[in-house]
């Protein structure tokens, strides 16, 4: 695995974003079938003793050219994320609401600052519009731990300077139940849906989850020492 960095032009934006951790029904979803976007839907794990430094992880999504493999996003185009406490009141699934198009799994981020990246391994799948998609469970503790032990060993550092992030590269697939090897992941989700949820029209469907990979650029422009992921016009031409 290799380690990266990179100037974060979006923060600000992602943290306005992100979903509340912590509090149950953190916000009421609205969604019908004439809805211009879609919601994605993941599972996630009890905290149990999970130590997450600073309280809270981020599980982040991507608009994705598959046919390319590389992330379509600007300022306000793209970005998809579930941020999760390991404190407060559990909630098992998480919603992120996303505009139609193909979406992959791009990092999981601890404070903000740290990272694992998949670019060596992920899956993307499809957003439609008035539909809610089921990509899975997703279990952060072995990304969460390669985070911790690169800060330990001093492969990342201790601390971000003027706000930098900085990534474990070259990472495994995320640790995923894919939602085909969980029939009743969809049902508990659609029954979660009508409970907590009755703004959500419709029934979930299940996300095609197909394999991939992504480049990571070194040198200039957006990153500082290379980064997570190439954006059309950060060293990726557009069109085509």
């Amino acid at each position: 695995m290799r380690v990266a960095g990179k100037w974060p032009l979006l923060v600000g934006l992602l943290v306005w974003l992100a979903l509340t951790p912590g509090v149950a029904s953190a916000k009421n979803w609205k969604l019908t079938p004439q809805s211009k976007y879609g919601l994605i839907a993941v599972q996630i794990p009890p905290p149990g003793d999970l130590f997450v430094p600073g309280g809270q992880y981020e599980l982040q999504f991507m608009a994705y050219e598959p046919n390319r493999g590389y992330f379509r996003t600007n300022s306000f185009f793209g970005w998809a994320e579930v941020r999760v406490a390991s404190y407060g009141r559990y909630e098992r699934f998480r919603l992120r609401d996303a505009k139609p198009g193909f979406y992959a799994f791009r990092s999981t981020m601890v404070s903000s600052w740290w990272g694992t990246c998949f670019n060596a391994g992920t899956y993307y799948f499809e957003v439609k519009p008035g539909v809610t998609t089921y990509v899975g469970a997703y279990d952060p503790r072995r990304n969460i731990e390669e985070v911790r032990d690169a800060v330990r060993t001093g492969r990342l550092p201790n601390s971000s300077r003027n706000s930098q992030q900085y990534f474990v590269v070259d990472t495994p697939r995320p640790t995923l139940t894919l939602p085909e090897d969980d029939p009743k992941g969809l049902a508990d989700l659609t029954a979660w849906l009508r409970a907590e949820q009755p703004g959500v029209e419709g029934d979930p469907v299940v996300a095609d989850m197909i394999p991939t990979t992504f480049g990571s650029r070194s040198g200039g422009g957006l990153y500082s020492n290379g980064g997570c992921g190439l954006w059309v016009g950060k060293g990726v031409p557009d069109g085509g």
